[in-house]
């Protein structure tokens, strides 16, 4: 049983040589394991390269990444910058948004407290009929004093009294 089965491993892994071509049709390229019919020749595998032409691969493979690696590193340093001078920017933009928004804060302060200023003005102003004349007898302003707080509170003594409830 084991020789069998190491006969089959054997014969399983060995390589299978079997001729192919490549046949040229109408400007197509096929590759097929029977002989063209109009034009074809036989393919053959190129060889391996030497060592020699594997180490000089090797070295211009090595030296295309160092390249690549160094232009991602450059390329990535360049938009940390690009991100740096963008957050500046609108750092600067914000601040500029900001005291744009408190000069109107301060321009709408003013002009509320200039109207207010004139409403005052204007409501101390005696209206003057143009009957007047000087034996009338001037009138008072239409608004009412404001009542003066007293420097201590007046004592109610009716209110500090507790009312009788009422019995059930």
């Amino acid at each position: 049983m084991k020789v069998i089965l190491v006969f089959f491993i054997v014969f399983s892994i060995s390589p299978v040589y079997a001729k192919m071509y490549k046949c040229i049709d109408e400007g197509q390229v096929s590759y097929q394991d029977t002989e063209c019919i109009h034009e074809g020749s036989e393919f053959k595998k190129k060889k391996d390269i030497s060592v020699a032409q594997q180490q000089t691969a090797a070295a211009k493979l090595n030296s295309d990444l160092a390249i690549s690696a160094e232009s991602r590193r450059v390329a990535k340093e360049n938009q940390d910058k690009e991100r740096l001078i963008r957050a500046k920017e609108d750092n600067a933009y914000a601040t500029y948004q900001r005291a744009r928004q408190v000069e109107r804060q301060a321009d709408a302060l003013e002009e509320r407290n200039s109207l207010e200023q004139e409403r005052l003005d204007n409501s101390n102003r005696v209206y003057i009929s143009p009957y007047y004349n000087r034996y009338s007898i001037p009138r008072r302003p239409h608004y009412r004093p404001k009542p003066q707080h007293p420097s201590r509170p007046i004592s109610t003594p009716h209110l500090s009294k507790s009312l009788p409830r009422k019995r059930k």
